[in-house]
């Protein structure tokens, strides 16, 4: 919530004292805002995009660089961190052209010079810098504007850049009265107290100078608010004793502010060990093989090479499209994932019907099959045959069998019967010569003959009789062959 300031005669008094010095070297100037002032469109605030914290303080080894670093906001995946300490380049003016304007300000120059040709080449945080569009002329409000929060907020666009310009940048107004202050303006003669987790952002910072008028002033690269003829640029500093670390604005040309660069990082340059995570997945069913390989503080560097694992019954694993590789180089923060993509091998079964009547083969099935456990196998229904059963001395119905093994399954099957009873009779008595009753299998049988004796002799098949040879379709059928004799 804005808090506007009420002054009273004896804040009157002071502020006039002021005022008569902020001519000279600085700013404060309280007059009505003029038209031209820049303060809309505003971009859109990507609040969602944000989460301002209670920022880490990262070591100076951690970044590669002199100083530490302070952690003012989160987005995703990348931290925006801040310079704990100023450049070493002592006040500077914002431009000695009287310029404004960030993007073609020398103070620009400076903090481009000091990325791409101060900071070391081998610096650790050229492995996560990432390019922002924190000097993107093409959005509107990229730069932010004087007493506006909502315009201004740099996004990270995810692509590392090592070197390059504008991939350190300034604060822009907004980031710094949200991310890192004590107060800021709402108007060229108000301000208000920022939020509680800038205030204890600020404080982690390391002051450039005394907490005094003119020695702890840090630019910014938001213009400011460009009252009467003298060019400003925003900053952050003690403008007035009741305005210690302020986001306000100075003048372009007074040598008093330092710089204070800000950049977009992978938030894993806070730490130095990663997390390699190993998959072994069934490429048919997608279930895992065995439960997650988790490989934790893994020490930034090389690392690997990770390995396929040997699981029967599947053939060696390939690493799958889009896997991270085997081995390589991993970043403080990084979470690799490595996955491996398994086939089962093959295998044969071979499954024999056999016909124990006639001790012959009535079939065989071949099988190609994934390798592991198979069956069980059940005999078939055998149109001719009784209930098939498995023979021990077989391979087993069911159980396992290993890649490129080959089993063979045996059922045996006998056929199913019919009754054939043969008879001799003699007529015209009726007697009874021989008779006897044989099991055959379903199908064809006989021929059956009739008996040769020199005491009678064969006239013919009795009307009633079965042929003495053919075929039967039903099981259980009874075939009655009757032969008649006469005596000699």
């Amino acid at each position: 919530m804005q808090i506007r300031k009420t002054k009273s005669p004896f804040a009157k008094k002071a502020l006039s004292l002021f005022l008569t010095t902020a001519l000279l070297v600085t700013i404060f100037i309280p007059m009505p805002m003029p038209a031209e002032a820049k303060i809309g469109p505003a971009a859109p605030t990507p609040v969602d995009r944000y989460s301002v914290v209670d920022g880490d303080i990262i070591p100076a080894a951690r970044i590669g660089d002199t100083s530490d670093w302070v952690e003012l906001a989160r987005s995703g995946g990348y931290s925006l961190i801040v310079r704990k300490n100023v450049l070493p380049l002592g006040q500077v003016v914002f431009d000695t052209r009287n310029i404004s304007a960030y993007n073609i300000s020398s103070v620009r120059d400076l903090v481009n010079n000091w990325f791409k040709n101060t900071l070391p080449k081998n610096a650790r945080v050229r492995d996560y810098v990432s390019m922002s569009n924190a000097v993107d002329m093409k959005v509107a409000g990229s730069l932010g504007y004087f007493a506006n929060i909502t315009a201004g907020y740099s996004v990270p666009s995810g692509v590392n850049v090592r070197s390059g310009d504008d991939v350190a940048f300034l604060l822009s107004f907004a980031e710094a009265a949200m991310f890192c202050s004590r107060q800021y303006a709402t108007s060229t003669t108000t301000y208000t107290t920022s939020p509680a987790l800038a205030i204890k952002n600020f404080t982690k910072l390391t002051p450039p100078g005394p907490e005094v008028h003119m020695k702890d002033f840090w630019w910014l690269r938001s213009e400011g608010h460009l009252a009467g003829s003298t060019k400003n640029a925003c900053s952050v500093g003690t403008h007035a004793t009741p305005m210690t670390g302020c986001v306000y604005a100075s003048s372009s040309q007074a040598a008093y502010p330092y710089v204070r660069p800000a950049m977009w990082v992978n938030s894993g340059v806070k730490v130095t060990t990663g997390t390699v995570r190993v998959d072994h997945i069934d490429i048919l069913t997608g279930e895992k093989l065995i439960p997650t390989e988790v490989f934790v503080e893994v020490p930034e560097g090389a690392y690997g090479p990770y390995l396929p694992k040997d699981f029967r019954f599947y053939l060696p694993g390939e690493l799958a499209s889009g896997s991270d590789p085997a081995s390589g180089t991993l970043l403080g923060g990084d979470i690799v994932e490595i996955t491996y993509l398994y086939m089962r091998g093959s295998a044969k079964i071979s499954i024999v019907n056999w016909n124990l009547w006639d001790d012959e083969r009535i079939t065989q099935t071949d099988f190609i099959v994934f390798a592991g456990e198979y069956g069980p196998y059940e005999p078939e229904e055998l149109y001719g045959f009784g209930p098939g059963e498995w023979m021990p001395w077989s391979d087993p119905p069911e159980g396992e069998i290993d890649i490129d093994q080959e089993i063979t399954i045996v059922f045996g099957y006998y056929r199913d019967l019919v009754t054939i009873v043969v008879i001799h009779e003699l007529v015209p008595s009726g007697y009874e010569i021989y008779s006897d009753a044989f099991a055959e299998a379903l199908g064809h049988y006989g021929p059956y003959l009739p008996l040769t004796s020199p005491f009678f002799e064969f006239i013919g098949l009795d009307p009633s009789s079965d042929p003495e040879e053919g075929v039967t379709t039903v099981i259980g059928t009874v075939v009655t062959i009757k032969f008649l004799y006469r005596l000699i």
